[in-house]
């Protein structure tokens, strides 16, 4: 007989509370047997709020979709407002926005191995991965005055400019994450109880990442190469430099998925490497004011998030509020295909396959 499990968001990352996401599974003989989302409890409206504000103000709830992303959104949101205004932004800024992002990447790659060693009980390795986001935390508040990013991208540029001490910041904390990967690699990754337990679990086809759309990583460890915004539609610094080839199988497994974000640490911090011996001198941000007001139009802008493509939505009705803002989340592309990679599975893996698809529930609930 089936037994019904309930679990919500806020289950899931091991606190109390009902959360953005609730979960519903059917056990029978310790196989999922159903599984029904709901979303909604969390709701936060914030496409409503932010066009009830100055452009620039808008901003502030941008980067409150995905904490964990919120350089990328509001990359992608001050871009379709500069395309808005016609707006030309510094080459410098470029290149500082570009560090940003890919710090943000590594930040939240970091952050999902966190969350899937403590799936798998695995708290010294816990522990070692919070040591190394720390480092890369410590770098945002330093630039930005918050760890997690918030504010760190204006429209015309970026808030402040990088100065010496903060790239070799960077320079020892890249140092320290490359001595730490092969120890990620040996004690998870290539572990061989981690990989005969994920190795053809919760498997995604290339045709079910093409026809589910889904983005991001998720995507490129099916074999989706192109799925990648920063090759596919370059975009800002990334016109200038060429992304650093990543090692990855394309199983569309749980092991894949886990995998392919340590390439793209690795990768990330390539970039950030050759940004910052690339950067060029000059502005870093064309001030622009509150009453701005950008003519009657539409812009839609593209930003590779940690997750996938972040594409916004914003409309012009002529005032210095912005008449309407999309965004368009992938972790909404993830979330769809959790019922059917869950059905079937061994109920106390789970938590396991939900993690590997590293869903923000937050980005779902905006």
């Amino acid at each position: 007989m089936a037994t019904r499990l309930t679990y919500t968001a806020a289950n899931l990352a091991g606190t109390q509370g009902l959360g953005a996401f609730g979960l519903e599974l059917e056990e029978d003989g310790g196989l999922v047997a159903g599984a029904r989302m709901t979303v909604g409890y969390g709701r936060r409206d914030i496409e409503s709020v932010a066009v009830r504000v100055p452009l620039s103000q808008a901003l502030n709830y941008a980067d409150r979709i995905d904490f964990l992303a919120s350089p990328a959104y509001n990359c992608a949101l001050s871009s379709a407002f500069e395309e808005l205004l016609d707006l030309e932004v510094p080459e410098r800024a470029h290149y500082i926005r570009l560090i940003l992002l890919e710090l943000n990447r590594i930040n939240s790659h970091l952050q999902f191995y966190v969350n899937l060693a403590r799936v798998l009980g695995q708290q010294p390795l816990m522990n070692h991965c919070l040591r190394e986001r720390e480092r890369f935390s410590d770098i945002l508040e330093m630039y930005c005055g918050s760890r997690l990013g918030f504010g760190a991208i204006s429209v015309g540029g970026v808030v402040s400019d990088a100065t010496d001490g903060w790239f070799f910041r960077i320079e020892k904390a890249i140092s320290a994450l490359r001595d730490f990967l092969p120890e990620l690699d040996e004690m998870l990754l290539s572990h061989p109880f981690f990989v005969e337990r994920t190795g053809g679990l919760a498997v995604v086809t290339l045709e079910m990442a093409e026809a589910w759309n889904l983005l991001g990583p998720n995507a490129r460890a099916s074999g989706a190469a192109e799925q990648d915004d920063r090759t596919f539609r370059p975009y800002g610094a990334y016109r200038e430099l060429t992304l650093p080839e990543i090692a990855n199988n394309a199983g569309g497994d749980v092991l894949a998925r886990s995998a392919i974000r340590s390439s793209e640490i690795l990768q990330s911090a390539r970039l950030i490497e050759y940004a910052v011996r690339r950067i060029p001198a000059g502005n870093f941000r064309i001030r622009v004011g509150m009453e701005v007001s950008p003519a009657k139009g539409f812009a839609a802008c593209s930003v590779e998030g940690p997750r996938g493509a972040i594409t916004v939505l914003a409309e012009s009705g002529g005032g210095n509020c912005p008449a309407n803002v999309r965004f368009f989340a992938p972790s909404v592309m993830a979330v769809q295909l959790l019922p059917r990679l869950l059905k079937g599975i061994q109920a106390e893996d789970a938590f396991l396959v939900i993690h590997s698809l590293d869903i923000s529930f937050s980005e779902v609930d905006k």
